[in-house]
């Protein structure tokens, strides 16, 4: 639900309508709606677009504060970028983002510690 809500508030801090930001992302102003109450979920394309569109990271926008343990940050974006392209680091992300909260903090002292 917090992802629900933010891309509504930073929508309208924003000053955009759902149409509007639905052109930005090339979707249907329908799909923004169902963003908005949480029936469906934006590609991590579309994240990507809100987060930098909104000024905003990616931890603010998914999950409504800035992490300490960030899973995805620049110096691990650019090693993804060179193992295999924005795609493969875009499958990454989807991947992370699909972990369950309670996990995700495990998963991601899990990686911190491994890249020590």
């Amino acid at each position: 639900m917090i992802l629900a809500a933010n891309i509504r508030e930073f929508r309208k801090k924003n000053g955009l309508t759902q149409r509007e930001l639905a052109q930005i992302l090339g979707v249907s102003r329908e799909s923004v709606v169902k963003y908005e109450l949480d029936q469906s979920k934006p590609s991590v394309e579309s994240l990507i677009i809100l987060a930098e569109q909104f000024g905003v990271s990616l931890d603010r926008l998914v999950f409504g504060h800035e992490t300490s343990n960030a899973v995805y940050d620049i110096e691990l974006e650019e090693r993804f970028l060179r193992c295999g392209g924005r795609r493969n680091a875009l499958q990454i992300l989807d991947a992370v983002l699909s972990i369950p909260n309670a996990k995700r903090g495990e998963e991601s002292k899990g990686m911190t510690d491994k890249a020590k």
